[in-house]
């Protein structure tokens, strides 16, 4: 539950679908994803079209075909759900600790795939983002919520606790950034809670959900030809190499749009 909401949050912009989109240059696949009888034929049509498609570990736990995909992502199967909170996660060869705590699906465990994330749960190291170095597949080892997590504080509508998962540092976030959005024709490199929402080939709205001013910079081959506006203001943004840069205040935004 809210698993779009929180993906969303990270800098990674989404459009949630009831059946499986074709044609789609990214593919994410929560949980929900694994009520599809027919997920792999679609998974494996989505590569050979050169998609990236990224599972999570509860849609590999339940995914009808798990032992194909868990290898098309590079992950030892079978994938159990065993949820844990960590506490730290690594940082440029550090432990740092991490507000909540981060909590993971699975103790995955890797077989030919890259780790490209790593979480702590004590003195264990779990893979919380992984790269197949076979296919274009990504894992992401997260969880949100259950509707247990909901009854066991009698909320209904709003989440029932905060979540580490908006909590990680800028590098982290980056690192999803990359996995995805160049795919999408443009690179964010910014902090959690910027959120991204491309409108068509050239216009983007973006949103600084932080209490406090966040930087960022947007690339696009598009800056090159053409001059962006902020479409809320009328003025014009300055732009080098293929990339803007801002800072934007806190709970502000702005539209990048070209004239």
């Amino acid at each position: 539950l809210y698993i779009m909401d929180f993906i969303g949050m990270l800098g990674i912009p989404l459009v949630p679908v009831h059946e499986y989109p074709e044609n789609a240059k990214v593919v994410f696949l929560p949980t929900q994803a694994a009520a599809d009888a027919d997920i792999l034929k679609k998974v494996e049509n989505s590569l050979k079209n050169g998609s990236t498609v990224i599972f999570t570990a509860g849609f590999l736990a339940n995914a009808k075909n798990g032992a194909k995909l868990a290898a098309m992502a590079g992950i030892s199967h079978p994938v159990k759900i065993d949820p844990v909170n960590a506490r730290k996660i690594m940082v440029n060869g550090k432990a740092v600790p991490v507000k909540y705590g981060l909590d993971l699906e699975s103790r995955l465990s890797v077989s030919d795939g890259e780790t490209l994330l790593t979480a702590m749960a004590g003195h264990e190291k779990i893979p919380f983002f992984i790269k197949s170095k076979t296919a274009n597949v990504f894992t992401l080892n997260t969880h949100t919520f259950s509707q247990a997590d909901f009854d066991a504080v009698g909320e209904v509508l709003l989440c029932p606790k905060p979540l580490g998962l908006l909590e990680i540092p800028e590098a982290w976030a980056n690192t999803l950034h990359d996995a995805v959005n160049p795919k999408l024709g443009f690179d964010l490199q910014a902090p959690v809670r910027v959120v991204v929402q491309p409108l068509g080939e050239a216009d983007w709205l973006i949103h600084n959900y932080n209490k406090s001013e966040a930087s960022f910079t947007l690339k696009s081959p598009e800056f090159s030809e053409k001059t962006p506006v902020n479409a809320l203001t009328g003025e014009e943004i300055t732009h080098e190499n293929n990339t803007i840069s801002m800072t934007l205040a806190p709970r502000s935004r702005v539209w990048v749009k070209f004239e």
